[in-house]
């Protein structure tokens, strides 16, 4: 089993200033610090050497929100508190208000931390001016945390809120029962919405008053790219809209995808075609396959096997080789061919070929490259040395450690970086990775190393589950547990279980306590972030925990008992997780932490 320990993860990057004009802010992203905390850098991979938090928002109009003891507040770009810490949770600003949670209720700050909108809602998300997308709150309703890493206001933290439009001063705009989607900046006052209760399958283009500029009728919608947002009828055929709602692209393609490089992408019957903003076809008709770019180089289009480029009068014209696609710092360039992607390396006079285009890109460089031509596999070592001169694999793994695993004649061997076999293709499959490999031969399966020498399972270091990163480790004295930092004592060994540091906390269970809560890097008690009722120090997707006891909590601090007791070696097999089809766990009887 791989252990791993729950820590922040963090959606790094800028938010745009919140201006019609969109001023894009000088970088400053947040980096780790110690405790599972973060600060903030320059740039990506720097260590910060400003103060840490707990959690590092984006900034957003020149403020991030930060958690400091459990509590979010705000900092300017200097990392100074401008607005305190008192909220449970805080969103990002746009236009100069922000959302944030307090005691289990959503309201509005400005950027002097002033409530626009007292706390009482569910949720309440700035839309533009004065109009707020929300929703009220249920009795007995709590407010749960913001999304800290979103924008203020975009697709992936509207895809799914339910609410209507409000305004302080006027109240409701609309009922409450709404969906909304991103469609434009939120400035203009624009966004699709469909009503759950009434028709939840037909969007359409919804005024920050609460009036309809485009009455429901889409089954489909996307947001403005390049002037065009794409939308979908009732028939499932395409079409697409302007930035003001109005269907300039009637409806009648049978897919159309998203704007880019003044074109949209048209697919029919597993043809593909490059459409103009008005609607027309670039060349007037459907090819083998296109290409648009968004970095100004001619759409192209793939005619018997070879590509052609595209002028913007629909003339076909012989492509443009000389198109650099992207350069790598060792050597290697990549440009557009008519029969595919032209490969050289500085270290070569000549270009080493023309290969498939099989996902380049910037992640190719520094390595060696898996080329595919004629639909036959090859490498292309880092001195630009292709292996072999011709492809004549039907399948490969990346190459690495001066070899790699090959598939030819539909059997798997291993090649070294001379492209010689060090072992001949033996293998009718072949799966792992790093040093151990699981390799098929007729109905026996056997692990072999890379050099293809049989060998065994390696003993795992019961240890690893002590571990909380290269100097904190959980130690045990009379059967509670405690947290050492490089031998120094953080929080002595008198809880039942606790957990490994993340954002600034490490969640406890006291003996006789019926929660998780929060102890702060001094090792005392913290009133915030709130207790949790349960808590694994590792988690699977689509899987459940093997119960120890019927109660929840009572089974989750015996699961990490079992898994610090398999550390120290009390226990053979570290606890499990259960997958989503194995049976449910019943009523017991149930294992005990040492068993």
């Amino acid at each position: 089993m791989i252990f791993a320990r729950w820590a922040l993860a963090f959606l790094l990057g800028n938010l745009a200033a919140g201006s019609p004009a969109q001023t894009v802010e000088p970088q400053l992203v947040a980096v780790s610090a110690p405790f599972g905390q973060c600060t903030y850098a320059e740039n990506r991979g720097e260590t910060g050497s400003g103060p840490a938090f707990e959690i590092c928002g984006r900034f957003s109009e020149g403020l991030a929100q930060v958690r400091i003891e459990g509590r979010f507040g705000y900092v300017d770009r200097d990392l100074r508190v401008v607005i305190e810490p008192r909220f449970q949770s805080a969103g990002p600003f746009r236009q100069g208000r922000a959302e944030i949670i307090l005691d289990g209720k959503a309201g509005i700050i400005d950027r002097e931390g002033r409530f626009v909108v007292e706390p009482a809602f569910a949720r309440i998300i700035p839309f533009t001016g004065d109009t707020f997308i929300a929703r009220a709150l249920v009795a007995g309703q709590v407010s749960g945390d913001l999304p800290t890493w979103l924008p203020g206001l975009d697709r992936l933290e509207l895809s799914g809120v339910h609410g209507g439009l409000f305004d302080p001063a006027k109240g409701w705009l609309t009922g409450q029962g709404l969906e909304f989607n991103f469609f434009d900046e939120a400035e203009r006052g624009l966004i699709w919405a469909r009503s759950v209760a009434v028709d939840p399958e037909t969007w359409g283009l919804l005024r920050a008053d609460g009036t309809w500029q485009v009455t429901p009728r889409y089954s489909h919608t996307q947001s403005i790219s390049e002037g065009r947002a794409v939308v979908r009828d009732a028939t499932g055929a395409s079409g697409a809209v302007d930035a003001d709602g109005v269907l300039v692209i009637p409806a009648t393609f049978q897919w159309l995808g998203y704007w880019r490089g003044g074109y949209g992408w048209a697919k029919r019957d597993g043809r593909e075609a490059i459409v103009r903003p008005d609607g027309t076809l670039l060349a007037g008709q459907y090819f083998e396959k296109v290409e648009i770019s968004d970095e100004g180089l001619l759409p192209r289009v793939r005619i018997g096997g070879l590509w052609r480029s595209v002028g913007p009068d629909g003339t076909i014209i012989d492509d443009d080789r000389g198109a650099v696609l992207f350069e790598c710092p060792g050597g290697f360039r990549f440009r557009q061919h008519a029969r595919g992607i032209e490969i050289s390396h500085a270290g070569h006079a000549r270009p080493i070929g023309v290969y498939d285009d099989t996902y380049f890109g910037q992640r190719s460089c520094g390595t060696a490259l898996s080329v595919r031509r004629d639909g036959k596999w090859g490498f292309i070592l880092a001195d630009g040395t292709p292996l072999p001169a011709t492809p004549e694999f039907d399948n490969t793994y990346g190459f690495g450690g001066e070899r790699s695993f090959v598939q030819q004649s539909g059997l798997w061997g291993i090649i070294d970086d001379k492209g010689q076999f060090i072992v001949p293709p033996t293998w009718s499959e072949l799966s792992g990775s790093g040093d151990i490999w699981r390799a098929k031969l007729g109905s026996e399966t056997v692990l072999i190393d890379r050099n293809g020498n049989p060998t065994v399972e390696p003993r795992p270091d019961h240890t690893l589950a002590l571990n909380c990163g290269d100097r904190v480790k959980f130690f045990t004295e009379n059967g509670l547990w405690g947290l050492r930092d490089a031998g120094r004592i953080m929080i002595p060994a008198r809880y039942r279980a606790l957990s490994c540091f993340g954002s600034g906390v490490s969640y406890a269970v006291k003996p006789g306590a019926k929660a998780w809560c929060p102890l702060g890097s001094d090792g005392e008690d913290r009133d915030a972030p709130p207790c949790l009722d349960t808590y694994y120090s590792i988690t699977a997707s689509h899987s459940w925990p093997e119960a120890f006891a019927e109660d929840p909590f009572e089974s989750s601090v015996s699961w990490n008992r079992a898994m610090l007791n398999y550390g120290i070696g009390k226990r053979a097999e570290p606890p499990q997780w259960r997958r989503r089809f194995d049976p449910a766990p019943g009523s017991g009887p149930y294992p005990t932490e040492e068993d």
